[in-house]
């Protein structure tokens, strides 16, 4: 993993990192990645670029139900092979965050469906939050931006941990693609929908990439509609950091 928390943990904030190109040897990881733990708040990252097949989501909770009240918000993903945030567990909170890309691999032009790019893996589903999260798909025919792992493993059901979509708070998810027009774009969406996730599929203009990275127009009027803008001049190494550390061989 990129970043772990690892129980029992409590009470941290993992904040204003970049983080890209993780999980390139081995598999089963993430970005940042959370196993039993409560009351962590995950925000203002921005993970990129990992493309590797092996690698799991950019952000994930874990332990079969065992976290807790984990939230994700105003987190940015683009370019990750296998979806975005991926939850597990009582409580989680996903709010404002930002998918670009954030399931299967640009330079294959035919590339259809994958991961949820917001996927939830185990309930309880109680607590559960998941609003204002923006979705933009670029080069995915057929974009999976909201998932639930309803076909669980026994050893799922049998602690409880059944997803209940109706006991999700939801309001303002919002995807776009610039490759499908209006009526396709609602055809991609019905999957989410019909397990009863709440998604709408209008224009997104206040997202946009230049020169490869993700760029958030802060005069957009999305930003005066209750959405939260990114400052992302904030994120990443401060130029107080001692430069001669970027230097060391860690192989």
């Amino acid at each position: 993993n990129g970043m772990s928390l690892g129980g029992p943990s409590k009470d941290n904030v993992i904040e204003y990192n970049e983080i890209h190109h993780v999980m390139e040897v081995l598999g089963d990881g993430n970005a940042i990645y959370i196993v039993t733990d409560q009351n962590n708040m995950i925000r203002y990252n921005y993970i990129h670029d990992m493309m590797h097949s092996h690698a799991s989501g950019a952000m994930r909770t874990d332990g079969v139900g065992t976290s807790k009240n984990i939230t994700f918000q105003g987190n940015i993903i683009y370019r990750t092979i296998n979806g975005g945030i991926q939850l597990k567990g009582y409580g989680h909170k996903a709010i404002n965050n930002i998918f670009v890309d954030a399931c299967g691999d640009s330079e294959v032009k035919t590339w259809e469906g994958g991961r949820g790019w917001l996927e939830i893996r185990c309930g309880p589903s109680e607590g559960t939050v998941l609003k204002n999260n923006i979705f933009l798909a670029t080069f995915n025919k057929k974009p999976n931006f909201m998932n639930a792992v309803l076909n669980m493993p026994a050893r799922f059901l049998n602690k409880g941990l059944e997803i209940e979509i109706d006991k999700i708070e939801q309001a303002g998810n919002i995807c776009y693609s610039t490759i499908l027009d209006q009526s396709e774009g609602n055809t991609a969406i019905e999957g989410s929908k019909s397990l009863g996730f709440q998604l709408e599929y209008k224009k997104i203009d206040a997202v946009s990439i230049i020169d490869g990275r993700v760029a958030l127009d802060p005069n957009n009027e999305l930003f005066k509609q209750g959405y939260e803008y990114i400052d992302m001049s904030r994120i990443g190494l401060p130029e107080s950091f001692p430069q001669e550390w970027l230097k060391y061989d860690l192989e």
